[in-house]
């Protein structure tokens, strides 16, 4: 939120011209009934005559509207999960915020796995000395694979918020090199995993359709850049990232081919 306010602004005021554009806030029940309204209000409109052709909702992960509220049919269409929200550990366990109930969990783990190998050695008071019902490594581990499957879960719950009934339809776009990563492609629902593996079978390397969007997303690209030069160093991401940019491209085909297969333009 702060980049788009902030470095972002430029970006921000091209998307205005295209989206009307919200933002979660908190204890402010306006921002989803906007959207909603504005959402209806442009699907009543010829499509000749739109100045912006949709919504965007910004959302913070694991807060009331990514978790709390049915967003059906047309009140979402399209996701962007941009990265994982993994919970924030602080520095000497001080926090000035609420603390997270995981890790008061996590924290349990540890303080029970000491306490048992405390307990199984009756000869000595020195914890260093027992024997550990888990070790460092296994008690790291754990907690790892438990950090995970909680971040995974409200990732999941994001997604679930688009799907409420059997006809309903959405796509999704998980914009984080991690998702790539086995242990966290294992945490997606099932029928999520089988369309990105079918997604992997499909190309358009070659496709008039591919390049057209290729060009479009060139131009964009070069805009930004143009006006971030004296921010941009000499290293251009795009170029030097030539694979990153083939599979966005590609899904941007397969968003577009999905909803015209889905009658919704």
């Amino acid at each position: 939120m702060n980049f788009l306010y902030n470095e972002g602004k430029y970006i921000l005021e091209k998307m205005k011209k295209k989206k009307f554009l919200f933002f979660e806030k908190k204890n402010d029940n306006n921002v989803l009934k906007n959207y909603m309204t504005n959402i209806i209000n442009i699907k009543k409109q010829d499509n000749q005559m739109r100045i912006k052709n949709g919504c965007i909702l910004f959302c913070v992960m694991n807060a009331k509207l990514s978790e709390g509220i049915n967003f059906h049919d047309d009140f979402c269409r399209n996701i962007l999960i941009v990265g994982i929200p993994f919970f924030k550990h602080e520095k000497n366990n001080t926090s000035t915020s609420n603390i997270n109930k995981n890790n008061l969990v996590l924290n349990y783990y540890k303080e029970y796995s000491k306490d048992r190998s405390k307990k199984n050695d009756p000869n000595t008071h020195d914890i260093s000395n027992s024997i550990p019902i888990l070790s460092d490594w296994q008690i790291s581990q754990m907690c790892k694979t438990y950090e995970l499957k909680c971040a995974m879960k409200i990732v999941n719950q994001c997604i679930g918020r688009s799907l409420r009934h059997i006809n309903d339809f959405s796509s999704f776009f998980f914009l984080d090199q991690r998702f790539n990563n086995p242990e966290i492609y294992d945490c997606f629902p099932t029928f999520v995993k089988t369309h990105l593996n079918d997604i992997k079978n499909l190309g358009y390397t070659n496709n008039e359709i591919f390049q057209k969007e290729k060009q479009n997303f060139h131009e964009i690209y070069d805009d930004i850049k143009n006006h971030y030069k004296h921010i941009i160093t000499n290293q251009d991401p795009i170029k030097d990232s030539q694979n990153y940019l083939k599979n966005f491209v590609t899904d941007l085909v397969h968003l577009k081919e999905f909803h015209k297969k889905m009658n919704y333009l």
